[in-house]
């Protein structure tokens, strides 16, 4: 007899399956069915902004706050279609030659460091990935801390995580 978890799962991608298709065949937008499946996943990741090229998300379940003034959390950076993915593996080649679309380059995952407060990032870690989930590229640093522009979408980023009733630089 098959493991009761072994079903489930079957289950669960089956009717995921379905639903994906479903949505496909009503005309559902491609955003709408990757935000979908995104959340079907298991995984808990949220959108927060755009760009040209990319659609940003960060993985609520893994946001780790230090002090209620200090976040750390992980961004996924998808690219919107096939043409961004192409002009974002052009642009990751300029730093990190070794990535390219013979690699299946699918989207990047960032682990950024946040002051709250003070309104200032740091990018911690950085991952590339393959269709297969395989990791092209490793970079495990830590960059200067750096302040958040208004509208950027670290803003975004910045105002999804951290607490809004915290007070502002110079009024502690």
């Amino acid at each position: 007899m098959p493991d009761s978890s072994a079903v489930h799962y079957a289950q669960t991608v089956r009717k995921t399956l379905t639903a994906l298709i479903l949505l496909a065949l009503l005309g559902c937008s491609a955003r709408d069915i990757k935000e979908l499946s995104l959340r079907i996943s298991g995984e808990e990741w949220t959108s927060y902004a755009e760009s040209d090229l990319y659609r940003y998300y960060f993985n609520t379940a893994t946001v780790d706050y230090h002090t209620p003034r200090h976040a750390k959390v992980w961004v996924k950076y998808l690219p919107k279609d096939d043409e961004a993915k192409i002009a974002v593996v052009r642009e990751l080649q300029k730093s990190r030659p070794q990535i390219g679309m013979a690699d299946g380059y699918q989207f990047t995952m960032v682990r950024h460091d946040i002051d709250c407060v003070h309104r200032m990032i740091r990018t911690i870690t950085v991952f590339d990935y393959t269709a297969d989930g395989m990791t092209r590229m490793q970079a495990p640093y830590a960059s200067d801390w750096t302040g958040i522009p208004a509208g950027s979408d670290k803003d975004r980023l910045h105002r999804a995580v951290c607490p809004p009733s915290l007070p502002v630089k110079g009024i502690l």
